[in-house]
């Protein structure tokens, strides 16, 4: 004869399987995230014309170490990745000076410690603390 399984054995499986499912929707997130070039295309709501000043950028590699150009100097650091933050580590870069050292400084700040991220499509959109977007990025392969 076969016994109906309780509740308890129940809400077991659906928890179980809730899991794994947010534990692969997170890797399939962070695989999206890494080794990918991301172009910044808007800081704390103003337009980045990549045009006038360059590409500025940043990838993050899968060994937790990252590389990118902030527009005058370039920068590489340590970065871990959670399915909902990217922590940044102290980051060294080159200390040339050029007319935009404040969408530099801006981005290095935004950086710096914990940030919050979400990809949307092809869009990296990074936010500090509270719900104002600090920065959006495109995806394109790295070069």
């Amino acid at each position: 004869m076969i016994r109906p399984l309780n509740f308890g054995v129940w809400a077991i499986i659906i928890f179980v399987s809730s899991c794994v499912t947010k534990t692969v929707n997170s890797k399939k997130q962070n695989a999206d995230l890494l080794e990918v070039r991301w172009n910044l295309v808007e800081l704390y709501g103003e337009p980045f014309d990549s045009t006038e000043y360059g590409n500025v950028y940043f990838v993050l590699n899968g060994d937790s170490t990252l590389f990118g150009f902030a527009g005058c100097n370039r920068f590489m650091g340590k970065a871990k990745v959670t399915p909902s933050e990217i922590i940044f580590g102290d980051l060294a870069s080159t200390r040339m000076y050029c007319p935009i050292m404040h969408v530099e400084n801006n981005l290095m700040k935004l950086i710096s410690g914990i940030v919050k991220y979400q990809i949307d499509e092809h869009e990296l959109i990074v936010t500090k603390i509270g719900p104002e977007v600090g920065a959006r990025f495109i995806a394109s392969p790295i070069e």
